[in-house]
């Protein structure tokens, strides 16, 4: 079966460095204001129905940017999600 690559963002919520809980969410505007936290990121999955997850990277936002590339890894953050963060900033 073939892969699919599907993106959503993150807002963890972290405790004495230890992650503690996440919130996810397909689109930015999807998040309530009691939802966010500190700490939003963007995550790339790759998987399929049969053999499930099989890849997770993550981007986080650092002063309303994200990176050029997901952490760890060759693939670049897609240019509209970065569009989507500047939006979501300037109307919130």
């Amino acid at each position: 079966m073939k892969d699919e690559i599907k993106y959503e963002w993150c807002y963890e919520t972290i405790e004495d460095g230890d992650i503690m809980e996440c919130d996810f969410e397909d689109k930015l505007t999807s998040f309530t204001d009691n939802r966010k936290t500190d700490t939003l990121c963007l995550i790339r999955n790759v998987g399929n129905d049969i053999e499930g997850l099989k890849d997770r990277v993550y981007a986080y936002v650092k002063d309303n940017k994200l990176p050029e590339y997901f952490e760890e890894s060759e693939f670049k953050v897609p240019a509209k999600f970065q569009k989507e963060l500047n939006l979501f900033t300037n109307n919130h």
